[in-house]
């Protein structure tokens, strides 16, 4: 009798912990705070700017592109806004190689952004920042004149290195 009891209970438990795994918890994964800000470069708003937080931890990005009036909010993922909570190292940059691959075509842009804000963001404080609470909002005051620019094609060169698809 002991023993259909247990067995019971140890039915009972599984399957509790069956319909949790089945609805889940609400949203899946990690929990994110909700980032958004405005970039500025010499004071003017930053269109088309691709801004991505990389946690120090070595977790999943996020990212976001600046609006014409240089406000972003970040994603997690496609379906998920956000980013996860803690110490990132920011890196924003405007350059974009063309592409042509029968399904989507675009020009391309050149960098604007001196190398200090993306490809040596790690070695300038201003591109660290801490995410935390349920919104954060960050914004860049960036500045030309901080650095040169970082080594890419220019729109001339990467043309020859379009994406193209043949059918």
């Amino acid at each position: 009798m002991k023993f259909l009891r247990m067995t019971n209970s140890v039915r009972v438990m599984a399957l509790l912990v069956t319909g949790f795994v089945v609805t889940g918890c609400g949203k899946s994964g990690p929990s994110l705070t909700d980032v958004k800000g405005s970039i500025k470069l010499d004071g003017k708003p930053l269109a088309g700017a691709q801004v991505t937080f990389h946690p120090v931890s070595g977790s999943r990005p996020s990212y976001g592109i600046t609006d014409a009036s240089g406000n972003y909010s970040l994603k997690f993922t496609q379906d998920r806004s956000g980013s996860l909570e803690g110490d990132h190292l920011v890196r924003i940059s405007t350059w974009s190689p063309p592409v042509d691959d029968g399904k989507t075509t675009s020009p391309g842009s050149d960098e604007k952004v001196p190398a200090a804000y993306n490809d040596k963001a790690e070695e300038t404080a201003v591109m660290k920042k801490t995410v935390k609470g349920k919104v954060a909002v960050v914004d860049f005051e960036l500045d030309s004149k901080v650095g040169p620019l970082p080594k890419r094609p220019t729109l001339r060169a990467a043309k020859s290195h379009t994406v193209t698809r043949r059918m």
